[in-house]
């Protein structure tokens, strides 16, 4: 453990911050490669001080400075036991800027904030919401109870492609959930080539991978259809890329895909044996964004990696709900992810997965009630961009300082 239990309870007798340090201890122990724990393990005791202080005011830069330290190759990271050079390597990296979310600024939306006064309606750009559908939608999201949240997610979603205004509802915390889940999965992806996944939801974690990378793989989009149909075009896809002439050529390729129920990671997952058989230098790595909203989810682990065997093997994804995983001798040369966003934005909403069409230039509205009051922010897609474009940004964090200002993360 980063911080020892005695460390914890002289700095904290209390447990007043007890929530936060294990998150941060999850991630450490789930996500980061050994030789990165062993560092953060070897700190000094100020240096552990200085984390824990900023892990406790302000948890989103501890993570990204967490998410940095794994950027960096391991040779350039400072001796654990040089406390000043691992002290000030800190410090830098708490200064540091994303460079992506800047540069996507543009004039890719408009972004205005409404604060409701108690009225009857609650009107947000041009559309209008009733005080009392909006404050029994947040009871219900922040239920306990699974049945709640299910009933909040179907008035959100409503009908897949049949546009209506509860589907630009985005409730504020979902952002940063997707975001580490995606921030998760996005640093498996390594020295991946190429990124395959099926249209809609698959392509849609890809896309926001790709958003968080800076060496950009290529990103390989098939669209749905039937079952064996989809099999037979998606390895087809991957032994293009990989070389027709050239079947035994070293490559490593991620593939992505959403996890609600299982169905369609459990079809992508049938590839494998076909694949290792026909190249044998291919190594496959498959992430998955797991959706838990209509579950009871407290015991599901925020990153998880499913050990792949020489056997055929079953993970539970819920009880009675499982990925089944073919064995295969080589069973070495694939590894999976999975990572739990609890509520995955955009999924089964048809405007926000759309690439044009009527709909695809509508707003989204990130909302919550802060105090006593809702507050919202609507976001209008401009310069021909679209609510999905405006999705990617909101979750990489483009709009975070605005939705800051408006006490909305």
């Amino acid at each position: 453990m980063f911080w020892s239990n005695g460390f914890y309870a002289r700095v904290d007798p209390k447990g007043k911050y007890l929530r936060h340090v294990v998150r941060a201890e999850n991630l450490i122990e789930s996500v980061l490669p050994q030789y990165l724990q062993a560092w953060l393990d070897g700190q000094s005791g100020d240096v552990k001080q200085v984390a824990f202080r900023l892990l406790t005011t302000n948890p989103r830069l501890f993570v990204q400075i967490v998410w940095l330290l794994w950027s960096m190759r391991p040779e350039d990271l400072p001796d654990a036991a040089n406390g000043r050079a691992c002290a000030q390597l800190l410090m830098r990296l708490a200064q540091w800027q994303p460079p992506a979310p800047r540069s996507l600024q543009e004039h890719s939306a408009d972004v205005t904030a409404w604060r409701h006064g108690g009225e009857e309606m609650f009107q947000v750009g041009g559309f209008s919401f009733k005080q009392d559908f909006l404050q029994g939608l947040l009871r219900n999201l922040r239920s306990p109870k699974s049945r709640a949240r299910y009933n909040a997610q179907k008035d959100i979603r409503g009908t897949d492609n049949t546009f209506s205004q509860n589907q630009t509802l985005i409730y504020a915390p979902w952002i940063l959930q997707n975001r580490e889940a995606i921030r998760a999965l996005a640093l498996q992806i390594g020295e991946s080539e190429a990124i395959f996944s099926l249209e809609r939801g698959g392509s849609l974690v890809a896309d926001h991978i790709m958003a968080h990378l800076r060496r950009k793989p290529v990103n390989t989009k098939l669209p749905k259809s039937h079952r064996n149909d989809q099999i037979a075009r998606f390895k087809d896809a991957i032994r293009s890329h990989i070389g027709v002439d050239t079947p035994g050529r070293q490559a490593t390729i991620s593939v992505t895909e959403t996890v609600v129920g299982g169905t369609s990671a459990n079809t992508i997952l049938r590839t494998i044996p076909d694949l290792l058989k026909s190249h044998s230098q291919l190594q496959i790595q498959f992430l998955f964004e797991r959706h838990t909203w209509h579950k009871d989810d407290q015991h599901v682990p925020l990153f998880e990696e499913m050990r792949i065997a020489a056997q055929a093997s079953s993970f539970d994804v819920f009880p009675g709900e499982h990925i089944k995983v073919p064995g295969h001798a080589d069973a070495h040369r694939v590894s999976a992810f999975l990572a739990a966003a609890r509520y995955l934005l955009g999924e089964d909403v048809g405007y926000q997965l759309a690439y044009d069409g009527q709909h695809a230039g509508e707003p989204l509205i990130v909302f919550n009630q802060v105090g006593q009051y809702l507050r919202a922010v609507h976001i209008q897609p401009s310069g021909g961009r679209t609510a999905r474009e405006i999705l990617i940004r909101l979750v990489l964090g483009v709009y975070d300082d605005f939705l800051e200002s408006e006490n909305l993360l």
